[in-house]
C-alpha cells in the first residue's frame, strides 16, 4: 500500500489497535470472537528488513486489518532496540539489573531452558529503529482507536503518551503492566494508573498476573506482571462526546467492547443513557450494525430489577449462560 492511502472507515466499526505482542491479539480477542464483522484491527510492529512498507491491508479469520510498520513509543527519534534471543523479550530498554535473578519458571516456554529473568533477556543484537506516534499516525490517516492492546516489553506508558490528547476518544485499554521494574527505565503500573485517571479511564481487572521470585520457587512470590484491563468512566464518556454528532454509535460501540469483557453492569448503565437520549435511535443502530445482542440484555434486566433488588440474586450471568447471548 501506499504512504498516502486512504483509509475510510465508518463510525460503527469498532477500531482496535494492537502493538507488540506475539502469536495473537491477547485479552481483545473477546471482541473479535463477539463482534467480528464490527472490528476492524491495525497491527503495529517494526519489520527491519521492510522499512518503505507503512500500512498494508489484509483480512486475518475473516477480520479486517491494517499492518502498520512502524515502532511507536512517546516522541519521534532514532532509538536502540534490543533484539533478545527469545524475541518475546525484546525491548526497547534493556533489562533492569535489579530483575536478572527473578525466577519467571511458571511462564516460560517449554522447553526453552530459561528460568530466570536474565536468561529470558539475553541478548542477540542491538539495532536503530526510527520511533514515530500513535499521534502522527492518527493525525496522518485520521483513524482513533476505540480499543488500545498494548504488549510492548516495557514501553506502555510512553506509547500512551505519545497519543497525546488523541487518548481521550479512546475508551478500552488493554496494557501489560508491570509491578517491578523489569526493563531499566519502563513505566510501572502506577505511572499509568496515575496517567490514565487524568482521561476519565478505570482500571477494571488485572488479568494472566504472574508472580515471580527473587530466587528459586519455594513457597509464594511477588506480583510482578499482569495485563491491566481498563475503561472509560461513564460519566467522562458522555462528557468528552457531547458535541459529537455520532455519539449515540460511539457508546453503543463501547458498550458492545463492555459486553464482550462481561461487564454486563458497565454495558447496562450506558446503553440507558442512551436510550434515554434517543431510544428509537439506539434500536435503529443496533440492528443495522450487528449490535443487536445488547437489546435483549437490557431488557432482561430492566424486567428483573425488582428480583435483584429483592433476592441480590445475580440473574445477568445466569441468564447470559443459560440463553447464550454472548455467542
Amino acid at each position: 500500500m501506499a504512504n498516502n492511502m486512504n483509509i475510510d472507515i465508518p463510525s460503527h466499526n469498532i477500531i482496535l489497535f494492537h502493538i507488540g505482542g506475539t502469536g495473537g491479539y491477547g485479552p481483545i480477542d473477546a471482541v473479535l470472537r463477539l463482534f467480528p464483522s464490527q472490528c476492524i484491527v491495525f497491527t503495529f510492529e517494526a519489520r527491519e528488513s521492510e522499512v518503505g512498507t507503512d500500512v498494508r491491508e489484509y483480512y486475518c479469520n475473516g477480520i479486517k486489518t491494517f499492518s502498520v510498520n512502524a515502532c511507536v513509543a512517546s516522541e519521534e527519534c532514532e532509538r536502540d532496540f534490543y533484539v533478545n534471543k527469545h524475541a518475546e523479550s525484546s525491548s526497547l530498554f534493556p533489562p533492569s539489573k535489579q530483575a536478572l535473578d527473578e525466577h519467571i519458571l511458571p511462564y516460560i516456554v517449554p522447553n526453552s531452558g530459561v528460568i530466570t529473568w536474565q536468561e529470558n533477556t539475553v541478548l542477540d543484537y542491538i539495532v536503530k529503529v526510527k520511533v514515530t506516534t500513535l499521534a502522527s499516525f492518527i493525525n496522518k490517516y485520521q483513524v482513533i482507536p476505540d480499543v488500545l492492546s498494548i504488549d510492548a516489553q516495557g514501553a506502555e506508558l510512553e506509547i500512551m503518551a505519545g497519543m497525546g490528547n488523541h487518548i481521550k476518544y479512546t475508551n478500552t485499554i488493554v496494557s501489560e503492566v508491570e509491578f517491578f521494574e523489569i526493563y531499566a527505565g519502563q513505566g510501572l503500573f502506577h505511572e499509568q494508573v496515575s496517567f490514565l485517571s487524568k482521561y476519565g479511564i478505570r482500571l477494571a481487572e488485572l488479568l494472566n498476573p504472574q508472580t515471580w521470585s527473587p530466587g528459586p520457587e519455594f513457597g509464594k512470590g511477588f506480583l510482578t506482571v499482569a495485563e491491566a484491563l481498563w475503561f472509560k468512566n461513564i460519566d467522562d464518556f458522555f462528557t468528552i462526546n457531547k458535541y459529537r454528532d455520532d455519539i449515540i454509535i460511539q457508546g453503543i460501540k463501547l458498550a458492545a467492547v463492555g459486553y464482550a469483557f462481561d461487564r454486563f453492569s458497565y454495558t447496562y448503565v450506558l446503553m440507558k443513557r442512551l436510550m434515554d437520549m434517543d431510544k428509537e435511535l439506539v434500536n435503529m443502530l443496533c440492528a443495522q450494525h450487528g449490535y443487536g445482542k445488547l437489546l435483549p440484555l437490557v431488557d432482561m434486566i430492566d424486567d428483573n430489577l425488582d428480583n435483584y433488588k429483592q433476592d441480590n440474586f445475580f440473574f445477568v450471568n445466569k441468564y447470559v449462560q443459560e440463553a447464550g447471548i454472548w455467542t
